[in-house]
């Protein structure tokens, strides 16, 4: 099977340059492709051999045993691990300026109205094998505006899975301002709960009635353990459920979700973080809370994510908890887990081919699927416009594999 791909064929220039050649082309698309990699990753983020993957017009339409498939004349054997895209959290992909503004309380901001297609760094995110996003304003008011779910490619122009997202809301030293206010916390609290009453006695504003009605997902950005408080105690309030984005004092936060489960952000964690601060992760799974991981955006926010589970696996987190927080949990609190983040039956296609386990850093990015579509190979560029097959990594099979 051979196909077209533009990506350029020096790394000279380096990797921005090969993919950004990349998005501005077509690339590979077929009707149909069955999948059989050496292992991948399950739904509930464990290995699995023997399976193969049928994708039709964009979907998973079909995950089954491998040996039904053994003789498909669509059939690819692929010696790697075949993962659902990686999803970043809190993130600012293509994003500049969202609530650049004075004002505390910005329901009405969406964060999506702020995108920008042309980012660089969606060419980047690809390359490490982000094939989805959950962008959200900067938590600096009070209320904060609306997040957006995009993907990380769509030469149809149509990035958006979901344009109008949770409601974020943020607590502590982010919002402070010494000049307009609030100042403090509990200035900040006034401020929230002013607003929400004027919601709900019908004087307020629509979205935050939403958000009062349940009609709308909440999501608490907090710095601080206090915050984390704050947060559930304005929430509890009115009956309304809170997702939590917390970092710092996770084994707190462990603690007080003890009794009151929920879906959490946490992240990033590099190699300087310390170890009882990535052991949060795992406690915090042991609650029965869902664990989301944020790695960051910059230039490989593949791997940064990838540090951040393989980190939180070091000190606690197990390691199928680790790949979902980057794949099913993630799209889980990003609210788009009927979408994308898993290799299921009606999930869009977007998948990513590991040299190995994700979650092992000497793993590398062999290929990337977005929408069915082939559009990433950051590990072995091929000459620009120049056809290549997929047997490098890939061989059609044959009754028995030619993978390497």
């Amino acid at each position: 099977m051979r196909v077209s791909n533009r990506i350029q064929s020096s790394l000279g220039t380096g990797l921005a340059a090969a993919l950004l050649a990349l998005c501005g082309s077509s690339a590979a698309l077929a009707e149909r492709y069955v999948l059989i990699p050496t292992q991948l990753v399950a739904p509930d983020g464990s290995l699995v051999p023997d399976r193969a993957v049928v994708v039709e017009d964009g979907k998973i339409v079909r995950v089954g045993e491998a040996s039904a498939f053994e003789r498909d004349g669509d059939a690819i054997r692929i010696d790697g691990v075949l993962s659902p895209g990686l999803i970043s959290l809190a993130s600012s992909l293509g994003v500049a300026g969202a609530n650049a503004t004075s004002e505390t309380v910005l329901p009405d901001l969406m964060v999506s109205d702020s995108f920008d297609p042309t980012d660089p760094n969606l060419a980047l995110a690809v390359a490490s094998g982000v094939t989805g996003a959950m962008i959200i304003p900067s938590p600096t008011n009070v209320v904060s505006g609306s997040s957006a779910f995009i993907t990380t490619h769509a030469p149809d122009g149509e990035w958006f899975i979901d344009r109008d997202g949770a409601m974020v809301f943020s607590f502590g030293p982010p919002v402070y301002d010494l000049n307009l206010g609030p100042t403090s916390r509990s200035g900040a609290l006034v401020v929230l709960r002013n607003a929400l009453e004027a919601a709900k006695n019908g004087d307020g504003d629509s979205r935050l009635k939403e958000v009062l009605d349940g009609e709308r997902r909440v999501v608490s950005y907090c710095p601080a353990i206090d915050d984390v408080d704050a947060a559930f105690r304005v929430f509890d309030r009115y009956r309304v459920e809170t997702q939590i984005i917390h970092n710092e004092e996770a084994r707190l936060l462990a603690e007080a979700l003890e009794s009151t489960p929920t879906l959490v952000a946490m992240g990033p964690f590099g190699f300087s973080t310390p170890s009882w601060q990535i052991a949060g992760a795992g406690q915090v799974a042991e609650t029965g809370s869902s664990v989301a991981l944020i790695g960051g955006d910059g230039t490989d926010p593949g791997r940064a994510l990838r540090t951040t589970a393989s980190l939180a696996v070091r000190y606690g987190l197990s390691a199928d908890a680790a790949r979902r927080a980057m794949t099913g949990a993630a799209a889980e609190y990003a609210g788009v887990d009927d979408t994308v983040g898993s290799i299921e039956r009606g999930q869009r296609a977007d998948l990513v081919v590991f040299s190995g386990d994700p979650l092992r850093l000497d793993s590398s990015v062999l290929w990337v699927m977005v929408g069915g579509e082939w559009v990433a190979r950051p590990s072995s560029p091929a000459p620009a416009d120049e056809e290549f097959d997929f047997s490098d990594t890939m061989s059609e099979s044959t009754g028995e594999s030619e993978a390497r």
